[in-house]
């Protein structure tokens, strides 16, 4: 059971921090009793079906979510579905909601208010059955005087009224950012750089890198799958940076050492999510999401080398062995999915381990090419996944690898 499609009209209140939506979902195999997450601060009012020129009112009810799901500030609706519907391979469920956002913990990386607003996943502001349901969308979204807006797709039209966004290819995410034009960044300040224009100063001193790396990325890879690249700077103190289909939003607050005697460690982690612009198929509910973790890591591991030299990639590769030697008892790749609070260091850092053991064994030459073939079929794919990967390499090598990655995704991670 997921959501194939999304279609949300949103109006948002920033002085109020409440957002109301109304829209529609297509739901794929629906279950004997379907279920939506929603933040816990949204109310659901409405739920039907529509048949004909009928409507049908569904019977919901709020109940706790899945200890395991990842969405902690999440709530999760019991939809109560007429037994002749529950046989059907697609619904198209009508929904109205409103309230307000709880933050999510413990990044607060999400947040709605006067000052700024940035939605994404982490704080379930649209219907969400499962982290992996992947959906198209449409979001219509009433204006605000003097706020501009940015989201994770191409625009599709805009009015004085309103502002339409469409997505026809699967989406990780639905994200969008807003805030007053008085403290934003326009066009005519940056091409790249969108968010709060108190942190641009700082943030430009990094624009040549970062798209020195996405440049060298490329000619290792090809061209990403979505060609737009806009880095959204906002205004949290935590939270970090994450990428979705060619929007990075980062986290502005920032030490100013961050920009001088860290900024090699800092743009290392810029590099990892530069390298989600290719690597971000994998499901997150399963624990091949190691592969897109992994492979980010490793290739912002590639770039330092390449920019930074041998000596900084080695230091790197060592503290990952450190970080795991430090851990009494981590779990096997195939033990855990992301939620896991384990995951960073298994899927990110052991995973990096076993890439680079596979470099080691075949040169860089034939892992770039490796790379640059999972690279298209994540591309070209809804899915991937760790047999994927193997299939790459096992044809580009011409030998088998099967045994070696599932020996290692399936071991206690330790450094010999």
């Amino acid at each position: 059971m997921r959501i194939k499609h999304i279609n949300l009209a949103v109006t948002i209140n920033p002085n109020d921090s409440e957002l109301a939506c109304q829209g529609s979902i297509q739901m794929s195999n629906p279950e004997e009793k379907p279920f939506i997450h929603l933040n816990k601060l949204l109310e659901l009012e409405e739920l039907y079906l529509k048949e004909k020129n009928s409507r049908i009112d569904l019977a919901f009810s709020p109940s706790e979510i899945d200890p395991e799901f990842f969405i902690k500030a999440s709530k999760k609706w019991s939809i109560e579905l007429p037994a002749n519907y529950q046989e059907k391979e697609e619904l198209e469920l009508f929904f109205k909601y409103r309230g307000k956002i709880q933050r999510d913990e413990p990044y607060k990386t999400n947040y709605l208010t006067s000052e700024a607003i940035e939605l994404a996943i982490y704080v379930a502001w649209y219907p969400i059955v499962e982290l992996d349901d992947n959906p198209t969308f449409q979001v219509k979204l009433k204006r605000i005087d003097n706020w501009l807006w940015t989201m994770n797709a191409p625009r599709k039209s805009e009015s004085e009224n309103t502002i339409v966004w469409e997505r026809k290819d699967p989406a990780t995410d639905l994200t969008l950012l807003g805030r007053p034009k008085t403290t934003a960044i326009t066009k005519e300040m940056s091409a790249i750089f969108w968010g709060d224009k108190s942190f641009l100063e700082n943030f430009s001193s990094l624009e040549q890198d970062i798209l020195g790396f996405k440049q060298k990325l490329e000619d290792w890879l090809g061209k990403p799958k979505n060609d737009a690249f806009q880095i959204a700077i906002s205004s949290r103190e935590s939270g970090g940076t994450y990428v979705r289909q060619g929007l990075i939003s980062t986290q502005g607050n920032l030490p100013e050492e961050y920009f001088t005697t860290k900024k090699k460690r800092f743009l290392l982690g810029w590099m990892h999510e530069i390298a989600h612009l290719w690597f971000a198929a994998s499901e997150k509910s399963t624990y091949h999401n190691w592969l897109d973790e992994a492979i980010a890591d490793y290739s912002a591991l590639l770039l330092s080398e390449l920019f930074y030299g041998k000596k900084f990639f080695e230091e790197i590769l060592e503290k990952h062995r450190k970080m795991i030697e430090k851990e009494k008892d981590l779990p096997a790749i195939k033990e855990i999915t992301r939620s896991h609070e384990k995951s960073y260091i298994v899927f990110y850092k052991w995973g990096s381990l076993i890439l680079h053991e596979i470099r080691r064994k075949i040169g860089l030459d034939l892992f770039l090419e490796v790379l640059r073939d999972f690279a298209d079929k994540s591309k070209k794919q809804t899915v991937v996944n760790t047999d994927d990967f193997i299939e790459s390499l096992n044809r580009l090598t011409s030998d088998d690898w099967s045994g070696f990655i599932n020996k290692h995704l399936s071991i206690k991670p330790k450094v010999q």
